[in-house]
């Protein structure tokens, strides 16, 4: 079970296949949680909090109350907003921090510009600090 790549969902009648590298977010709608995935739309009669209990760590966030997004599948983020593909998803303060210790952010974007200088040589300084650009 430990390396378990799918589970199913019930829809209405019946049990779908959803394969957990598919889906780019959840998002919790009253009773039920909205899985949208690369191909389909699916909602399950679950709470988001049920759904999440089912889906490996490592490989979703949190992000708000109501969200909860695929982290292969995140193509940008900011203070505000994750951005998945076309779909832009809201940020609350709790999750910020989450998403920023989860993601891999390089050291250098962490640099504030008002502490940076670039020089010619490609090189940034910060305080007395030089850090080599490559």
């Amino acid at each position: 079970m430990l390396n378990q790549t799918y589970t199913f969902y019930r829809v209405d009648r019946r049990f779908i296949k959803i394969i957990f590298s598919d889906i780019l977010y959840l998002e919790s709608c009253d009773h039920h949680t909205k899985i949208k995935t690369k191909d389909k739309t699916v909602m399950v009669l679950a709470y988001l909090s049920e759904v999440e209990a089912g889906l490996p760590p490592n490989m979703f966030c949190r992000v708000h109350r109501s969200y909860m997004v695929a982290i292969e599948h995140i193509t940008s983020f900011d203070n505000e907003e994750v951005h998945i593909g076309d779909s832009r998803l809201p940020i609350s303060n709790p999750y910020r921090g989450l998403l920023e210790a989860i993601l891999p952010v390089s050291n250098y974007n962490k640099l504030s510009a008002s502490k940076v200088v670039l020089l010619g040589n490609k090189q940034a300084v910060k305080r007395k600090t030089v850090i080599r650009l490559t």
